[in-house]
This record gives structure tokens, C-alpha cells and sequence, in this order.
């Protein structure tokens, strides 16, 4: 909703900004169970129940990254389609972030 208008008064109108934040993540495919595990040294770490074929894991991650960071799948992006390590994009707002990763603390 970049730039949306949230209201609109007569002197002025408040809007909602997203930014690009950008996240180094460690993937670990062929895990029993997808989750983010931890967020140490600026890489967070995720466990997918994918195999790294076709994308799959890759599908995984944005999945599991929407689910933690309340963040619509279509706003995520990745860079290191066959790293496992990957920079993440997410158009969100920087709460949702911090959001998230306090839930890892």
C-alpha cells in the first residue's frame, strides 16, 4: 500500500510508507519441520521441508517467511536462488521486522 492514503483532512493526509528491508537468511532445506530457528550475526536461520530442486525450497522459504514476518508472499523477493545463503527482500514496514524478530528472543 505504498503511499496509500490512511485519512484525509482538510489541511493534510496521513500516509502509509513501506520500505525495502533486506535480510541475509541461511537455509537449511530437507528439514522435517519449516521454521525460523534463530537470528544471530545479522543472518537469520531457516529450516524448510523442501527439497533445493526446481525452487521448491526457495517457494518454501517465501512461505514461511510471510507466515513470521505478517508479510503478503508477493512482497518478498530473493536473491541466491542457489545460494543457501539468500538476501531477502520484504516491502513491509519496519514494524512488522521488529515484530517478528522478538519473537525469536
Amino acid at each position: 500500500m505504498r503511499g496509500k492514503s490512511v485519512y484525509r483532512g482538510r489541511a493534510f493526509a496521513v500516509r502509509s510508507q513501506l520500505l525495502i528491508v533486506k535480510i541475509s537468511v541461511l537455509v537449511k532445506p530437507r528439514s522435517q519441520k519449516s521454521e525460523v530457528i534463530s537470528y544471530e550475526n545479522d543472518i537469520l536461520t531457516v529450516k524448510v521441508a523442501a527439497i533445493p530442486h526446481k525452487q521448491q525450497s526457495n517457494k518454501k522459504l517465501i512461505r514461511v517467511l510471510s507466515d513470521f514476518f505478517d508479510v503478503p508472499k508477493s512482497r518478498i523477493s530473493i536473491v541466491g536462488r542457489k545460494s543457501r545463503i539468500k538476501i531477502v527482500s520484504l516491502q513491509t514496514d519496519a514494524e512488522n521486522i521488529a515484530l517478528g524478530l522478538k519473537k525469536l528472543l
